[in-house]
């Protein structure tokens, strides 16, 4: 008699059944036969099984059979061949996918030793697969003691879930230094926690973002020293954006308003001078838009003495951008 039958088992015979002599009525001769012949010799196997069920459907399983001691029976396990065609194509288009991914992919064990490398991560550090699997982590890096430091600071001694954003230096096969961006999580297969990381070529981004940074540095460099320069100058000297907002000035400038540069720098006319005064310097400057020079007296009060402004138009890739003053 059959002492247990699982939903699964039953869903492939469309019917429930409490004997073995119902489960033969299912198979054509041979079969029973082929089933009959293990049975009897009561030895652990595994063989294909096909009939059709009570709904009319072809059924094609792989039969695992295990004797349990002391007669106590047997144990039938049944898996539908259909399903694991199924998995073993799904098997075969993620290994397609890892293999042929533009990112370097590795899978750790929970010491952080590979156990799976992609080709793509080969072809970036420059190893076989076969060089890295069971290798440590550790093998990209200069010294051990960087490697610890990774694994301390941004892995938190390997006790993160999940890891993003980590841009960090690796070393090649043939000792070239290179930068890249790792990311990843954690998952459990069975009662063994593992890793799959991502692994990008960052050198690109890295080296354009260093250069960036040198040239601000150095851009940041020469204006301190203009600014050091004009600060010199005893004539007030002030320089207007394409929106004639004041964007420098010099020392004396400051001196001249009597204003300090942080007062100035930002602001227009009308917020540094009284509106008949204002309005008469707007004026003029918009003409500079259509000028490339400018001369010409005013006053900043009535009553005061006249002043001579000079001012030059600045251009960028042909286009107004302001002036000096």
């Amino acid at each position: 008699n059959i002492k247990q039958l699982n939903k699964h088992y039953q869903s492939f015979l469309k019917k429930e059944i409490t004997s073995l002599d119902e489960y033969m009525e299912l198979l054509d001769e041979e079969q029973q036969e082929i089933f009959n012949a293990l049975v009897e010799v009561q030895k652990n196997t595994s063989f294909e099984q096909s009939f059709i069920n009570t709904a009319g459907d072809a059924i094609n399983l792989n039969i695992y059979i295990s004797f349990l001691p002391q007669n106590a029976g047997m144990l039938v396990i049944a898996t539908s061949r259909e399903d694991k065609l199924k998995l073993q194509k799904a098997l075969y288009r993620s290994q397609i996918f890892f293999n042929h991914s533009d990112l370097g992919h590795i899978i750790l064990d929970n010491d952080l030793n590979m156990i799976e490398v992609n080709d793509s991560l080969c072809k970036l550090v420059g190893y076989h697969s076969d060089e890295l699997i069971s290798q440590s982590f550790g093998i990209f890096f200069k010294t051990e003691l960087l490697y610890k430091s990774f694994v301390r600071n941004y892995l938190k001694n390997n006790s993160l879930n999940e890891i993003s954003n980590i841009e960090y230096r690796l070393e090649k096969k043939d000792g070239t230094i290179f930068w890249v961006e790792i990311f990843g999580k954690k998952f459990r297969d069975g009662t063994k926690n593992y890793s799959i990381w991502s692994v990008r070529d960052i050198s690109v981004r890295v080296n354009s973002r260093n250069t960036i940074r040198r040239l601000n540095e150095e851009l940041k460099e020469e204006f301190n020293k203009l600014q050091e320069i004009i600060n010199l100058i005893p004539m007030p000297i002030f320089i207007k954006d394409n929106k004639f907002n004041y964007s420098e000035c010099n020392k004396a400038f400051c001196e001249f308003l009597n204003l300090e540069k942080k007062d100035i720098v930002g602001k227009n006319v009308f917020e540094l001078f009284e509106k008949e005064v204002a309005e008469n310097f707007h004026e003029k400057d918009l003409e500079m838009i259509e000028n490339s020079s400018q001369t010409y007296e005013t006053q900043i009060q009535k009553g005061k003495q006249f002043i001579e402004l000079h001012k030059k138009s600045i251009y960028k890739d042909n286009k107004f951008s302001g002036f000096v003053g």
